[in-house]
């Protein structure tokens, strides 16, 4: 009998295909991106017979696509897939460690991905973030910006435009994100 040429997980020996448990490898396992960013987390699986995937924060709750999360999974071939979780407008909340998890009915494995914060360039046209208790309007004319958007990270909740909002103040520890220009006397 000839040996097949074979995948890394799985022997095949004249059609005959021998059952492993998932192996998930992380390309990257800590991630950094700003606050208001777009993010994606990637994991490989190998897997015979094929794996039940999903993704979990450090805490085990599970997540779920929807209007921030977007969930892939691309076949590379018929025992390998790339897993990924596609987080938008990352908030303060989302911050820390993700599991890909893979399951089959011979085990299950898991790989971990921390997500950390990071600053983000202040420069045109990128977003000024302000923690609380500073007021905005003034953090936009000190520094020379023209404040045109604002958001509240904690629940993502889009307070408003500008000139509406001139004179806000947070009143709770929650950090705003305001999305500025160069004023052009600084420009």
């Amino acid at each position: 009998m000839a040996k097949v040429e074979k995948p890394k997980t799985m022997m095949v020996w004249s059609g005959l295909v021998w059952s492993v448990h998932p192996l998930v490898q992380v390309p990257n396992q800590l991630v950094g991106a700003p606050v208001l960013t777009d993010v994606t987390l990637i994991c490989n699986v190998e897997a015979s017979p094929k794996a039940i995937n999903y993704w979990q924060r450090e805490n085990g709750e599970m997540i779920i696509a929807g209007d921030r999360y977007s969930l892939t999974e691309k076949e590379n071939n018929m025992y390998s897939i790339e897993m990924i979780l596609h987080i938008k407008r990352l908030q303060l909340t989302d911050f820390g460690g993700y599991k890909c998890i893979s399951k089959n009915s011979i085990g299950d494995t898991e790989g971990t991905i921390r997500l950390y914060e990071m600053e983000r360039e202040e420069a045109k046209g990128h977003k000024k973030i302000v923690r609380g208790g500073e007021e905005a309007n003034e953090v936009g004319r000190t520094q020379g910006f023209i404040i045109h958007d604002i958001w509240l990270l904690q629940s993502d909740l889009h307070l408003g435009e500008l000139p509406e909002l001139i004179g806000l103040r947070t009143t709770t520890s929650a950090s705003v994100a305001i999305t500025t220009t160069i004023a052009d006397s600084y420009a």
